[in-house]
């Protein structure tokens, strides 16, 4: 085995002919992958992101919501293809990996966020992030949003390009 492929083999993938793909099973429910925008798909929904992942105390759920709602306008208003948030919930984690809020810490009052910011490539990205930047409605936000999450907590952040499959 080549090197940095030794745990190659923790989790097999389920192909159409296995008759659990679409059905489930005790311990996992049936799920269909949303496929819309993954592989090539001419860049239409994003081939690059940005990726935050917050800490935020539960009690502060409805405020940071609220807070990131008026920060996404000011994004499409720039021209971003669009932002998506979750909340991590409780999941059953496979073999060979870790729960999200464990890798982060968390502490069980907060719950971690995710945000996905799509464009369609770097350049565009950098363009959106300028007139965001310039825009006087944005800084306190930001702001805002820095003070919701969990105090003396850095968010992570990172940016990817979509690979073509």
């Amino acid at each position: 085995m080549r090197p940095g492929l030794r745990h190659k083999s923790l989790v097999s993938v389920a192909g159409a002919q296995d008759p659990a793909f679409c059905t489930g099973s005790k311990t996992m429910p049936a799920k269909r992958a949303h496929t819309a925008g993954k592989g090539n798909d001419g860049g239409a929904s994003g081939g690059y992101i940005q990726v935050f992942l917050y800490r935020v105390p539960k009690a502060n759920h409805d405020a940071f919501a609220a807070t990131e709602g008026k920060l996404f306008a000011i994004f499409r208003r720039h021209g971003i293809l669009g932002s998506d948030l979750h909340v991590c919930k409780d999941a059953r984690i496979f073999k060979g990996f870790r729960d999200l809020r464990a890798a982060l810490e968390a502490a069980s009052e907060e719950e971690v966020w995710v945000e996905i910011d799509r464009y369609r490539d770097q350049a565009d990205s950098l363009r959106v992030i300028e007139g965001i930047g310039k825009d006087p409605e944005a800084g306190p936000l930001f702001g805002q949003v820095l003070q919701l999450a969990a105090a003396g907590v850095l968010c992570p952040q990172g940016n990817a390009e979509r690979v073509k499959v």
